[in-house]
């Protein structure tokens, strides 16, 4: 279409032939337009649209092969390429052929870059701003919206000079907001999100952060339109401008401070409410954005749920404490559990293990019981995730289910039957054999705090903890020890990304799991409803691998080929404090997980550790690192494995 000449030939006898150049290549060709024709064309209502769409080809094609052509020709009158640009702006507000229409804003954009003059930016923004003023426009002014945002995506310095020194321009904006029409909404609320930085990829700086009071009454505005958003185009947009919106701590504070109007979360939203006891849910507690959030999560759309799920964790890393109630108060964990369970998206599971993650510190989590509910909808996720193949997904799983783990209260089991501990046992396993060595870290870490006390089920599972043992043992193994100088070894230095130190890092988390694998077994040693199996025949010929002894010698024997020469090894090179305690606290713990039936074998071990010179080994470590008052942790330990060993 480049090669069209712009002339009308019934108009163009009468212009002058200084607004007439053949615009292209200097070797020749090119296109041959006349600034006066396109005007006189553009205004004329008797030439088709097909026409001008023809002409506005030949111009957008001239402005791309020839740059700085067309600008020379209307800047030889300043007042002609006034009215170039008022009559290409008339084409926005009068013709109706989308593909015209789009031709009209190709070339005003082409043209205002080539033309890089202020004048006709504060010309056109006064036009618009005229329109804005005439209440009479509406639908109208739809192609003027776009066009606009297409400006401001354009100009990068646009979007300043608006929110510096057109605040009555922005306040127009945000008036035309309330239009009915969903479309003329939906390209408001994308010229929005350009305004605001929303196309950089820099958060919204402050200096794109409109004043406070047009900014509050901006957010007043999204969240209602949310709320009632008929089409998916509008709710996109919307979401668009929110997203950009809670980046800003004052945007936050104004959105969360937004209430639904008391018929609303009745009739709509709140399904469960009249389930639940008022006192635990104050009405100040029943913000909008939650509730809105909420409705995002349930619909079928996968991307309004990560959109949704990006807004959750943006709102609640400005200040957990503050905004993690309202969102727990309207159940959010309990729908966020739901679709973690129903989905396999990548990019969907990550974004709702980060919202759990930040909710799941907060008391009110444990004391509504979402873990209790959440858990097994967890476990079933991180089954499917450790078969997906982005790591950090399966990382965040973990990492949430460790989080979990830690916090839940101990008077609330988590597990309280077989079934559901053997099933996290499984996924904690698929996490230690993970081929990523950070993955298994995190498994490792999660299968320490899993070796509780109060997470075990009634009756213990012991052949599935045995399993774990395993599993955190046999990885050890395949570590690579062997290969790496003295200093290599130091959990605290070096490079955390670097194998040798992911290596270490893995290692003494291993130590923890042992130890904390010894300590359960020493506790159900004590417990005389822990120690057997109640509700399994006597005459069951698989009792003996499910029970409490046949857990304590796999610790025996993860001790003797594991434990003993790897942490021998690689605490020749470089003894580290946290490693010894561990393996010293696991020492000690074999010497006491024996039954008297065993003594046997347990005197072999201690004759076995006494020749191998692990005497001499301890005092070394204890003299080495404690002296001072250093280390008093692993001095206990030291002096504890002695003490046993002499006995």
């Amino acid at each position: 279409m480049a090669s069209v000449d712009v002339v009308y030939d019934k108009f163009h006898f009468r212009h002058d032939p200084k607004w007439t150049g053949r615009l292209g290549p200097q070797d020749g060709g090119g296109v041959l337009l006349c600034v006066a024709c396109v005007i006189e064309m553009m205004e004329s209502k008797e030439i088709s649209s097909v026409r001008k769409c023809v002409a506005l080809s030949g111009i957008s094609g001239a402005l791309i092969c020839s740059p700085g052509a067309l600008g020379a020709l209307l800047q030889q009158d300043h007042r002609v390429c006034l009215h170039f640009t008022a009559s290409l702006l008339g084409m926005l507000r009068t013709m109706k052929d989308p593909a015209a229409l789009e031709q009209v804003i190709q070339v005003l954009v082409q043209l205002l870059l080539e033309l890089k003059s202020d004048r006709y930016v504060h010309h056109i923004l006064e036009d618009i701003q005229t329109q804005l003023c005439d209440h009479r426009c509406g639908q109208s002014l739809l192609p003027t919206f776009t066009f606009l945002g297409k400006m401001v995506e354009a100009l990068p310095d646009l979007a300043v000079l608006l929110l510096a020194q057109y605040v009555p321009f922005l306040e127009g904006l945000c008036s035309a907001l309330l239009h009915p029409d969903p479309g003329l909404k939906a390209s408001l609320f994308y010229l929005w999100h350009v305004l605001l930085g929303g196309t950089s990829p820099a958060a919204m700086p402050a200096a794109l952060s409109p004043p406070p009071a047009l900014r509050d009454r901006l957010c007043s505005t999204l969240l209602q339109t949310l709320t009632d958003a008929c089409t998916p185009e509008l709710t996109l947009n919307c979401l668009g401008l929110l997203k950009q919106l809670v980046q800003s701590r004052e945007a936050v504070s104004c959105l969360m401070n937004s209430q639904a109007a008391p018929p609303r979360p009745e009739q709509n939203l709140s399904n469960t409410r009249d389930t639940q006891d008022p006192e635990t849910e104050p009405s100040p507690e029943q913000r909008l954005l939650p509730l809105i959030l909420k409705k995002l999560l349930l619909s079928g759309d996968e991307l309004l749920q990560v959109a949704s799920a990006h807004c959750m964790v943006a709102v609640l890393v400005h200040s957990p404490s503050q905004y993690c109630p309202p969102f727990i108060l309207a159940d959010l964990p309990e729908f966020l559990f739901e679709r973690v369970s129903s989905t396999r998206s990548e990019v969907l599971l990550w974004s709702l293990y980060n919202c759990l993650l930040l909710l799941c510190k907060d008391p009110l989590f444990y004391s509504h019981c979402h873990s209790v509910y959440g858990i097994e909808a967890l476990v079933r996720s991180l089954k499917e995730a450790l078969r997906l193949t982005n790591l950090e997904v399966q990382n965040h799983g973990l990492l949430l289910l460790t989080e979990i783990l830690d916090r839940q209260p101990e008077g609330v089991r988590l597990f309280p039957s077989g079934p559901g501990f053997e099933a996290v046992c499984e996924a904690v396993v698929s996490g230690v054999s993970a081929p990523c060595l950070l993955v298994a870290l995190q498994a490792a870490s999660a299968g320490s705090s899993l070796l509780r006390l109060h997470h075990q089920s009634r009756p213990v599972q012991f052949r599935s903890i045995e399993k774990l043992i395993k599993a955190v043992s046999n990885r050890c193994t395949d570590l690579p020890l062997d290969s790496h100088p003295r200093s290599a070894w130091s959990v605290k230095s070096g490079d955390p990304s670097s194998r040798v130190s992911r290596s270490g890092a893995f290692l003494l988390q291993a130590l923890i799991c042992i130890q904390a694998a010894c300590r359960l077994a020493e506790q159900c040693l004590s417990d005389p409803l822990l120690k057997e199996n109640v509700f399994m025949a006597p005459t069951n010929q698989n009792a003996a691998g499910d029970s409490l002894q046949s857990m304590c010698v796999c610790l025996l024997h993860c001790c003797d080929t594991v434990c003993i020469p790897t942490v021998t090894r690689v605490c020749e090179r470089a003894p580290n404090v946290q490693m010894l305690q561990s393996f010293y606290l696991i020492l000690t713990s074999q010497f006491t997980l024996l039954t008297p039936a065993m003594s046997p074998v347990m005197n072999l071990f201690a004759s076995k550790l006494a020749s191998s010179g692990f005497y001499r080994l301890a005092l070394e470590h204890k003299a080495l690192l404690c002296v001072g008052n250093r280390n008093p942790a692993l001095e206990e330990s030291c002096c504890g494995f002695i003490l046993k060993l002499s006995m």
